[in-house]
C-alpha cells in the first residue's frame, strides 16, 4: 500500500509514544489542541494546533505527543518506498532525512490530504491508481519541505511521443479490468512514474488518474451501446469496483447516468436488468 487516509477525532487528554515504519502526516480540520511534542531529532517543542496545521512525524524516529484539547484530524501513513523511489528519480541520495515538524502550514499538502479524504470517503474502494498518483505528489512536496534540499532537481517534460501514446492506449485497453497503478504504466515506457505522470500531463493536460478513468467510461459507452450486459457487469468490466462509483463518474464525464446514455443512443426506454441509473 503506498498511502493510507484515517479520519481521526481526539477529544481527551492524551500522550502517545510512537516510531512508525512509514511517513506520517497528521492534518487538522477543524478544532484546537495545545501539544507537546518530541522528536529525537529536534527535540521538545509546545505548539497551538488548530485548523490547516500540519504535523510531520518521520519514518524510524522516535516521537511522543501529549495534547489537551480536541482536534478532527486526517492521518496520512506514506510508505517510506515512496519517498524513496521519487528522490532517486529526481537524482537526489535515496537515505534522505526528512525533518519532522510538530506544527506547520503546508497549502498543498492541506489540499491533498483533505482531497483524498474527500474522495475516499465518497468511495472507500477508491483505486490504487488513484492513491499512487497523490502519494507520488505528497513525496515531492515533503522532499522540497521538510528536508535540507535548498532546489529540486528538475525533470524533463517533454509531452509523450504519438508512438509512446498507442503503446500507452493498449497497455490500458487490454488491463481496464485491472487497478492499474502508476509504476505499471510507467514500467511500460521505461519511465519512472514521476517523469512518466509529468510527461502524460503536458500531452493530455490530464494525471494518469484521469487519464485512465476516462479510459474507461469511453469503453463503457460502447459496451453500453452494443451490448446486452447489465449496467452492473459494465461498470466492473471496465475497472469500476462500485455501483455508486461507476454511476458517479459516468454522469460526471458523460453528462448523463448510464442507463440514461444507453436510453438515448438506442432510442428507448427500457430499464437495465440489474441497475437503477
Amino acid at each position: 500500500m503506498w498511502l493510507e487516509v484515517k479520519h481521526e477525532r481526539a477529544f481527551r487528554p492524551a500522550h502517545l509514544r510512537h516510531r512508525h515504519e512509514f511517513h506520517q502526516i497528521g492534518v487538522c480540520l477543524r478544532g484546537g489542541a495545545n501539544l507537546a511534542w518530541w522528536n529525537e531529532d529536534a527535540g521538545f517543542r509546545k505548539v497551538l494546533a488548530g485548523h490547516r496545521n500540519i504535523v510531520v512525524n518521520p519514518a524510524e524516529e522516535s516521537h511522543s505527543i501529549d495534547w489537551t484539547g480536541s482536534l478532527e484530524r486526517i492521518m496520512l501513513e506514506l510508505n517510506c518506498g515512496v519517498v524513496k523511489r521519487i528522490a532517486g528519480e529526481l537524482g537526489m541520495r535515496d537515505d534522505i532525512n526528512l525533518h519532522g515538524t510538530p506544527s506547520g502550514r503546508d497549502d498543498t499538502i492541506w489540499h491533498l490530504a483533505f482531497m483524498l479524504y474527500r474522495d475516499t470517503e465518497a468511495n472507500p474502494l477508491a483505486s490504487a491508481l488513484y492513491a499512487e498518483s497523490v502519494a507520488n505528489l505528497l513525496a515531492v512536496r515533503l522532499l522540497k519541505q521538510f528536508t535540507d534540499t535548498k532546489s529540486m532537481p528538475s525533470l524533463s517534460v517533454s509531452p509523450l511521443t504519438s508512438k509512446q501514446m498507442a503503446i500507452i492506449d493498449e497497455y490500458i485497453h487490454t488491463c481496464l479490468g485491472e487497478d492499474i497503478d502508476v509504476s505499471r504504466l510507467a514500467g511500460v515506457l521505461n519511465l519512472g512514474p514521476l517523469q512518466f505522470s509529468r510527461r502524460l500531463k503536458a500531452r493530455t493536460n490530464m494525471s494518469p488518474h484521469q487519464y485512465v478513468t476516462n479510459k474507461r467510461i469511453h469503453r463503457a459507452c460502447e459496451l453500453l451501446v452494443a451490448t446486452r450486459q447489465s449496467i452492473v457487469d459494465i461498470g466492473l468490466e471496465v475497472g469500476f469496483s462500485g455501483q455508486s462509483h461507476f454511476a458517479a463518474r459516468f454522469k460526471q464525464i458523460v453528462g448523463a447516468t448510464p442507463r440514461e446514455y444507453r436510453n438515448i443512443k438506442n432510442g428507448t426506454q427500457s430499464k437495465d436488468e440489474g441497475w437503477t441509473n
